[in-house]
């Protein structure tokens, strides 16, 4: 599959996703939405409150009319009365929950009560004043009304309990279709998240790549660089000492012969060292050096590689502290590593300037340091340990660029660290190694 129709298919996938996240989400409020609307109660829906209403204001107004001929009551409870139940009739009769009634089959009965409201009122009037006729003819009007009243109650009551329940279902099918769509989105969000997390992965699977890609083609530059002048060169020694041997033969002086003979020699000692920098950089990365850790005596150990290596004992400053405890560490490689830093700090020294060796021991670790006057750019320091990086101090000497790498990756292998610090005048690698246990020392 070619690069454009992966990148579509990577940007079509959560563009969906959010596509669908969104519709489903919306439509999720719309029906939530409306199962608001339909369980909202509406004035026609009220029925049963008004007809109700209407219903308690007739038998009140009919006990008042009963009371005031019994003289058990007062005009003006009458005429309170009176207000109340005309209030009452005026909105069962008229507007939405007359229409309501007429639905209800009350059509003709709606009819009759608001033709004889007006004769009821009349007659109440006349009660008051005090005509006893007209109150038995109001309470014989109002009872005709009572049927009416009571069948509308029950018929409002049991309509209103089945379009509730109508409503009640038809909130809850609109709820699980809510739902339904709700886990829908929930699920349209789970494949954003994926496709989130995989696009993420893949760019940082790239970007490592990426960094990789970079780092490799550095190292290989600068490879090329090393090949370029540090192989060649001792090349180019030994067969030029090769050339002026065959050419004399034998008929030149011992001293002559002897030198050109060392030379050639130290040229092919030098390249060997280099190939075997490079093989010691490939098993590192290939894990087949391993730590093999054993309790030490680092401070024999860096006079043992001092003399080894021939170091001056007059540039030598030795600061070991008589007591300094053992090391747990591989002592062949803490070999190399001191064997670095000492031809490290002899190449690079001021002219004149001695090397100061140093040791203290910390509750869980011990720290080597070698320090010598030098310097070391604020441009070259943060990368003196990468591989093949040769400072501006540097370029001008034999080497590869390979020696304090090793000798970093060789103390990290076995649980320590090599750090660079600088004071004024002064360059030092500090090494620290882990401290061997207690028991270890009583052994």
């Amino acid at each position: 599959m070619s690069t454009i129709p992966k990148l579509t298919l990577a940007l079509l996938l959560p563009a969906a996703a959010v596509f669908g996240f969104a519709v489903l989400t919306g439509v999720s409020m719309i029906r939530l939405n409306q199962v608001q609307s339909e369980m909202r109660i509406s004035s026609t829906q009220n029925m049963l409150w008004v007809s109700s209403r209407a219903h308690v204001a007739h038998l009140r107004l009919s006990e008042t009319l009963l009371a005031l001929a019994m003289q058990q009551s007062s005009p003006e409870v009458l005429e309170q009365r009176l207000q109340t139940y005309l209030a009452a009739m005026h909105l069962l009769t008229d507007g939405p929950q007359a229409r309501r009634m007429q639905e209800l089959g009350f059509g003709a009965e709606l009819v009759a009560i608001q033709a004889g409201v007006a004769q009821l009122e009349a007659m109440v009037r006349r009660a008051l004043l005090g005509d006893d006729a007209a109150i038995a003819q109001a309470r014989a009007l109002l009872t005709q009304y009572e049927t009416f009243l009571r069948s509308s109650d029950n018929r409002a009551m049991t309509a209103a309990w089945d379009e509730m329940g109508g409503k009640l279902d038809l909130a809850r099918d609109q709820l699980q279709r809510v739902w339904m769509l709700m886990l829908g989105a929930l699920l349209a969000g789970l494949v954003l998240i994926a496709a989130l997390v995989l696009t993420s992965r893949k760019a940082r699977t790239q970007a490592d790549a990426l960094e990789r890609e970079r780092q490799a083609t550095e190292i290989y530059r600068n490879f090329a660089g090393i090949i370029s002048h540090q192989f060649l060169t001792p090349l180019s020694i030994t067969d030029s000492t090769l050339q002026r041997l065959a050419r004399q033969g034998l008929t030149q002086e011992e001293g002559a012969f002897q030198a050109r003979i060392r030379t050639a020699r130290d040229a092919v000692a030098r390249l060997v060292r280099l190939v075997e920098r490079s093989l010691d950089v490939a098993r590192l990365d290939a894990g087949q050096i391993k730590a093999r850790g054993i309790q030490t005596d680092l401070a024999q150990l860096a006079r043992d590689v001092a003399q080894r290596e021939a170091m001056p004992d007059d540039i030598l400053d030795w600061q070991l502290p008589k007591d300094l405890p053992p090391a747990y560490c591989d002592a062949g490689l803490t070999d190399i590593i001191l064997s670095n830093l000492y031809a490290n700090a002899l190449r690079y020294r001021f002219e004149g300037g001695r090397i100061t060796i140093s040791a203290a021991a910390e509750p869980r670790q011990l720290r080597l340091s070698l320090s010598n006057p030098g310097a070391i750019s604020a441009t070259d320091a943060p990368r003196i340990f990468e591989r093949y990086y040769r400072a501006e101090t540097a370029k001008h000497s034999n080497g590869t660029g390979l020696g304090l790498f090793i000798a970093r990756r060789l103390a990290e292998l076995q649980g320590g660290t090599l750090r660079l610090s600088q004071t004024e005048g002064r360059v030092t690698f500090t090494l620290s190694l882990p401290r061997a246990a207690p028991e270890m020392q009583d052994d």
